[in-house]
């Protein structure tokens, strides 16, 4: 293991993406003397002070918030009043090197693992791993670039390096918090070799810091990435078990897991491709943001946020997608259960699964559905309007018009109220006495059936127009050979069509409008 001298360390002097100190750092800009003189005010004079007094108060409220997003980064005390040094935002790279800076060398045949960690708070961060492709480069190496501010006391700085039952564990230990006027910043540059055969391990455990990886080809059994307040961008990522979170930031990037992934953030996006086809299970977790991405397992992908949209590509064994106020959009495939649900929005989705479930309410529900078991569609306050192919198929909406053509093995099952129904069904080859049940109240209900189609049906309305035919024109330019009605008056039609058997159901009603009933 190999120390780099803290007084000159080639590799952080020259670093091009080190920015320069902060020009002027500890020093005040000398005073501007204003000279003023003293003159009658007019209204004119009166309203233009008070707008420049608006806007020097907006400046100041500006420059406060600038320094609370970017000059902080840990616990604050509001109370501390600088004590005599510059507000400024805070950069990485800016102010004094600490000594303990350096670049570490350690031959992989030492460990099995590595972790990089932080105890205490910094105002930002940034850490790069990344994978040397000189397959010379047989060890490997932690760069540590620590900037504070001269108001912090470096000996409150310090790190601890161990081999921890076979892992290299680096950890840079700083203060709890940091007070407004602080500026302490850390740039984590880790190499790993070209090979690595008893690669286990990868972790890192920071805070306020931006993570970049990108290790796709060593063979590592979990890769573990935790920070706050920052994003994490995955280059080509892969291991057993990849597990990435954040807080208040954005996940992205391509991921190979061969068992498990998890991805979990809180206000900020999470858009990844990740599509090995030995992973077991897959979990999206976020908050206040969208998800976004292409997701392959083997058993279960789950995809969930709040307040934020859903516009992904998925396929597994199950498949769950959850959102509370957003749109969800996308494909999602599964070989045997599909659920969808939000509230407060649309869901429009090409969806194939045994059993398909969706779930919103206040928002239109719309897109390509294919099941082999179950299609089942619920909403408030929207239409549905789709295509669907299903043994049974449920629709039900609350103000909603539903609308579409539909493959029925056994039963349909479409309810709303307040608007209309429009529907074609078709049956499958294998179809036996199904039901097709069509009821909404102070709208057209209106269904299509084939020409073919045997069994009773009861069309009714209270108060308009009950129509039952073999085409959809007028009903004297159709045939009605094979119509019986049991019931033949304005407002209510049931009989018999086709055959007696197979005897099929077919109830299409409505209240203050027309309930109609097409063979075709």
């Amino acid at each position: 293991m190999t120390f780099a001298s803290p007084e000159y360390d080639p590799v952080l002097e020259n670093d091009p993406t080190t920015p320069p100190p902060y020009p002027g750092y500890g020093t005040l800009p000398a005073p501007v003397v204003v000279k003023v003189y003293r003159r009658r005010l007019t209204a004119c004079a009166i309203a233009c002070r008070f707008f420049l007094f608006i806007f020097l108060l907006s400046s100041l409220s500006s420059l406060i918030a600038l320094q609370i997003s970017y000059g902080g980064g840990g616990l604050v005390d509001r109370d501390d009043p600088g004590h005599g040094h510059p507000v400024y935002l805070c950069r990485i790279g800016q102010g004094t090197l600490w000594e303990g800076s350096q670049n570490i060398t350690s031959t992989v045949s030492e460990f099995t693992s590595l972790a990089v960690e932080l105890q205490g708070t910094i105002s930002k961060g940034h850490v790069s791993i990344l994978h040397a492709r000189n397959t010379n480069v047989t060890s490997a190496m932690i760069q540590m670039a620590v900037y504070y501010s001269q108001n912090i006391n470096p000996s409150t700085i310090s790190k601890h390096i161990v081999n921890d039952a076979g892992t290299y564990r680096h950890t840079l230990i700083t203060p709890d918090q940091l007070k407004w006027s602080q500026c302490l910043t850390v740039r984590w540059i880790v190499v790993l070799p070209s090979a690595w055969a008893d690669a286990n391990a990868l972790g890192v455990d920071v805070r306020n810091s931006h993570v970049e990886i990108a290790v796709e080809d060593l063979p590592f059994q979990e890769i573990s990435i935790r920070t706050t307040n920052a994003w994490i961008e995955a280059k080509g990522l892969a291991a057993a078990a990849v597990h990435l979170e954040s807080t208040n930031g954005k996940i992205h990037g391509q991921v190979s897991a061969g068992r498990e992934l998890s991805v979990k953030t809180s206000n900020g996006l999470i858009d990844m491709t990740a599509r090995n086809q030995s992973t077991e299970t897959v979990s999206v977790h976020t908050t206040n943001g969208p998800v976004r991405g292409s997701y392959l397992a083997k058993r279960s992908v789950v995809l969930e946020t709040t307040n934020g949209p859903v516009d992904a590509q998925t396929e597994a064994e199950t498949v769950t997608v959850r959102s509370t106020n957003g749109a969800i959009r996308g494909s999602y495939h599964a070989v045997k259960a599909l659920k969808i649900d939000t509230t407060n929005a649309p869901v429009e989705v090409e969806a194939k699964a045994e059993e398909v479930e969706v779930r919103t309410t206040n928002g239109k529900i719309s897109g390509s559905y294919l099941s082999t078991l179950v299609m089942d569609a619920r909403t408030t306050n929207g239409g549905i309007l789709m295509e669907a192919r299903g043994k049974e198929i449920m629709l039900k909406s609350t103000n909603g018009r539903i609308d579409g053509k539909f493959v029925v093995g056994s039963k349909i099952d479409v309810e709303t109220s307040n608007n209309p129904i429009n529907v074609d069904v078709s049956l499958l080859e294998e179809a036996r006495f199904p039901t097709v049940k069509a009821v909404t109240s102070y709208g057209n209900s209106m269904v299509i059936l084939p020409i073919n189609f045997s069994g009773h049906f009861d069309v009714s309305t209270s108060y308009g127009q009950a129509r039952v035919q073999n085409c959809l024109g007028d009903e004297y330019s159709c045939s009605q050979q094979d119509i019986s009605f049991e019931k033949n008056t304005r407002t209510a039609k049931s009989g018999n069509k086709g055959n007696v058997n197979p005897r099929g159901q077919v109830v299409v009603m409505t209240r203050r409008s027309n309930a109609e009933l097409f063979f075709v």
